[in-house]
């Protein structure tokens, strides 16, 4: 409508006032209005057009139109406008026109041929726009949508979103790859029971149904999915509801990562802990762990049944004390700390406890810090086995092996200042020195000055038993006893010279009653027939 004052001056004139209504468009109007003739020189150039560029009318009109673009497009602008009037077309282009301050603007042209009454073209008209902000807007919208685009493809979740018919308005690439599609624009329109977990597509759909009805989202749940090969994967699942301008509910939004190895893994650990707990079950010895402040962590079910517990579990967060175990523990407690504060294991020691019922036991022990991922000690693992009765056992063997040493070795007076060892079997090391202690003592004893060691039981001799017993002929002469070797047959004389056993000074005889005879001589002793003594008495 045109301004009141311009209104009042035409209204008796309806062809002026339509002129005039045409010229205030044309100078109001947003649009740039260019009008050039066959030579594309500017014959006309509207307000709008000198707001666009920043040229006023009489800078532009007379200039040719090609002025406003770049050089380099310049000589495609002429060839276009010059197809647009051969072939009276209407041309349409989006581009850059550098204005008078030496900015670029992106602007869009309407071109179009302007023709005489008598069908001649005369030139031609552009509309042209200013759309820098919207051409902004629009690459950094496209950027935006191509940079979302890029790491909704990129990212390892998979993406979906749906409407309130639960069919798909889009997804991300990785989806796509799920559900065996080429691309994620394949999956528009579709539903779960159109792709390859239409097995499970109900509870996916129940799932959907709940998240949009309660408008509630529903996060990080784990559910199976069927690829379209059949292997099945597990997938953590988020699902939130997606709204409207007015906040109405329209559809749903999924992600959900593959975490079909971790769950293998899990299923691994999984039987891996098993494995090991019946291991640390079935063997004998007693487990258990405790963290740094000696609170136990666990332990076998051997330990536990030994304290009373029906399950291992039962023990988790438990000290000693709580368990009710005797004073001795406090004493057992100050060795774990030992080894946790020193990081230094204890390996297979045994030691001696008194049980609260005043019976002792005997364990073989070992301690061994605990390490956390940065090798630093953070508990303490202790296993032990009960070996009271092998303890009995080898008490008892050691002292029968005594009661046998004692009787394969006696020390037997033969007569007054007379002792007699007499060997049977061979001799090592332990037998040679309970052999020495004992006829030392009985020396001391019967303060006896001829010791016979016989050799008639013992069935070869070699190196070793021969410095034993010279060894204890040599103790024997400290106490001032004389020693006689009886019994020594050939061959056992033989191996003495061979192995260069010396035998110098020592009194030596074949046989034992010839050392006995040997022996009585030296103390000046004689033994007689009784027969032909009492018929000597008889005969005075």
């Amino acid at each position: 409508m045109l301004p009141p004052k311009n209104r009042a001056s035409f209204e008796g004139d309806p062809q002026l006032q339509s002129e005039q209504k045409l010229k205030y468009l044309l100078q109001e109007i947003p649009l740039g209005i260019i009008e050039c003739n066959n030579d594309f020189k500017v014959i006309h150039w509207n307000p709008a057009a000198e707001r666009i560029f920043g040229y006023s009318a009489a800078d532009a009109i007379g200039q040719d139109a090609i002025f406003v673009f770049p050089s380099s497009a310049r000589t495609q602008a002429r060839q276009t406008w010059g197809d647009m009037l051969s072939q009276r077309g209407v041309e349409r282009r989006t581009s850059e026109n550098i204005v008078k301050d030496g900015r670029t603007i992106v602007c869009e042209w309407r071109s179009t041929p302007v023709v005489a009454p008598g069908g001649q073209v005369t030139g031609f008209t552009s509309f042209v726009q200013d759309v820098t902000e919207r051409k902004k807007s629009e690459d950094e919208h496209y950027r935006s949508r191509q940079m979302l685009q890029l790491i909704l493809d990129t990212i390892p979740q998979r993406i979906f979103w749906k409407d309130r018919n639960f069919s798909y308005l889009g997804c991300n690439k990785p989806f796509a790859v799920d559900a065996g599609l080429d691309d994620p624009g394949d999956i528009l329109g579709k539903d779960d029971f159109e792709l390859s977990w239409s097995d499970v597509a109900q509870a996916y759909r129940d799932d959907d149904r709940s998240v949009m009805e309660t408008d509630t989202p529903k996060l990080s749940f784990e559910e199976p999915q069927t690829k379209p090969d059949g292997s099945q994967l597990w997938l953590k699942t988020s699902k939130v509801p997606l709204h409207d301008q007015y906040g109405q509910v329209f559809g749903v939004l999924g992600t959900y990562e593959d975490i079909t190895q971790r769950k293998r893994a899990e299923g691994e650990l999984h039987r891996s802990r098993q494995m090991l707990q019946l291991v640390l079950d079935t063997i004998p010895q007693r487990v258990f762990w405790k963290d740094r402040n000696l609170t136990f962590l666990g332990c076998n079910k051997p330990f536990a049944s030994d304290l009373g517990l029906d399950d291992p579990s039962d023990i988790v967060g438990k000290d000693d004390f709580d368990l009710g175990l005797s004073e001795v523990t406090r004493q057992q407690c100050e060795y774990e700390r030992l080894v946790i504060e020193n990081d230094a294991p204890k390996l297979d020691f045994e030691e001696s406890l008194i049980t609260p019922g005043g019976r002792q036991v005997w364990l073989r022990t070992s301690r061994v810090p605990l390490h956390d991922h940065q090798g630093k000690a953070m508990g303490i693992l202790v296993s032990f086995e009960d070996i009271t009765e092998r303890k009995r056992s080898e008490e008892i063997i050691s002292q029968q092996a005594r009661e046998i040493l004692e009787i394969s070795t006696p020390v037997v007076q033969l007569w007054e200042g007379v002792l007699a060892v007499p060997l049977i079997g061979m001799l090592d090391s332990e037998r040679t020195q309970q052999i020495t202690e004992r006829l030392l003592y009985r020396i001391v004893e019967t303060d006896s000055p001829i010791a016979i060691i016989d050799l008639t039981g013992v069935p070869m001799v070699d190196t070793q038993t021969g410095r034993h017993l010279i060894d204890t002929i040599a103790a024997v002469k400290l106490l001032g006893t004389k020693t006689l070797l009886t019994g020594i047959r050939p061959e056992i004389a033989q191996t003495l010279v061979r192995l260069g056993i010396d035998l110098t000074g020592i009194v030596t005889r074949s046989s034992l009653s010839s050392g006995l005879r040997y022996a009585l001589d030296a103390l000046d002793l004689e033994i007689r027939d009784k027969a032909l003594r009492q018929k000597t008495i008889g005969g005075e």
